[in-house]
């Protein structure tokens, strides 16, 4: 009766080993990018609620200034922004120009 294992299968042993070690480092590097792109998209939608939250507020902003895009009328800020570049601000019931008819082939 041999008690010792034979070479070959302490040599799988080992080998074994190694391939558990390269499979760990591999679920360690999944679960790094993983997290990165939990992180990732964490920062955007911080960013992107916090961008929201600023427009929503913009918009009760100039709700309370008066004049409503329904009405056709820009609203305050925006007249006088456009008249302080020195740009004049469409009037009410103006269309815009027609854009330039497509080519045909």
């Amino acid at each position: 009766m041999n008690i010792i294992p034979a070479a070959s299968s302490a040599t799988d042993f080992l080998d074994l080993h190694q391939s558990v070690k390269f499979v760990a480092g591999a679920y360690i590097v999944v679960l790094a990018v993983i997290l990165t792109y939990v992180v990732v998209m964490a920062v955007r939608l911080t960013r992107n609620q916090r961008e929201l939250g600023d427009l929503r507020r913009l918009v009760e902003e100039r709700e309370d200034a008066g004049g409503t895009p329904a009405d056709g009328e820009p609203y305050p800020a925006d007249r006088e922004r456009s008249q302080a570049d020195g740009a004049p601000y469409p009037a009410a019931g103006v269309e815009p120009a027609a854009s330039p008819p497509e080519r045909v082939r």
